[in-house]
């Protein structure tokens, strides 16, 4: 008997994780065709003052985007981590000066440590004004999901364009993003 519950149990837990991926892998993957107003980059890894491969990646894909819309109001989210030198947020405004981004375009949020933070601490800079904005958030494709549920947890429809991940940690962020997103549809306020 508890060998039979436990084998429900186990396939219910697969099944769960298999919908959940499948969920993000097309979340990931989708395509961002509208002019936003607001760009907020969700932060990642910072090696001391440098961007990671995956907030790299991040910032690439949010260039691309910025190419040909060059009104919209720039926030980058992040707090300075345990061994990075500057706040994330400090870093990707730099990525993005560097790169061409007029620099009075760029709101920093320095404050926030986890997704739910990035997102509502970007959207309180706005001082609540939603009415006709449209909102685009950017990171890596295994996070639109989560951060599509928490900008609609918060009130806002916003769009999501995911850059792809390192290769050599795909199958590490989808597994612990499995775990973020039922933490956050559980725990996130």
């Amino acid at each position: 008997m508890a060998r039979k519950l436990l084998t429900v149990i186990l396939i219910i837990m697969a099944a769960a994780f298999i919908a959940v991926e499948t969920l993000i892998l097309i979340y990931g993957r989708k395509p961002y065709d509208n002019e936003a107003d607001i760009v907020i980059i969700l932060g990642a890894r910072v090696y001391g003052s440098t961007p990671s491969p995956a907030l790299s990646l991040r910032l690439e894909k949010a260039l691309e985007y910025l190419e040909s819309n060059h009104e919209a109001v720039i926030i980058v989210s992040g707090a300075q981590g345990m061994g990075e030198d500057v706040a994330e947020a400090i870093a990707m405004k730099r990525y993005l000066v560097e790169r061409g981004i007029s620099e009075d375009r760029v709101i920093l949020e320095e404050e926030s440590t986890n997704t739910f933070e990035n997102i509502r601490n970007s959207l309180s800079l706005l001082g609540g004004r939603q009415e006709g904005r449209r909102l685009l958030i950017v990171s890596n494709d295994f996070h639109m999901l989560r951060a599509k549920l928490i900008a609609r947890k918060l009130g806002w429809d916003a769009g999501t364009l995911g850059s792809p991940s390192p290769p050599s940690v795909v199958v590490q962020y989808h597994v612990r993003e499995f775990f973020g997103l039922i933490k956050s549809l559980l725990l996130d306020r």
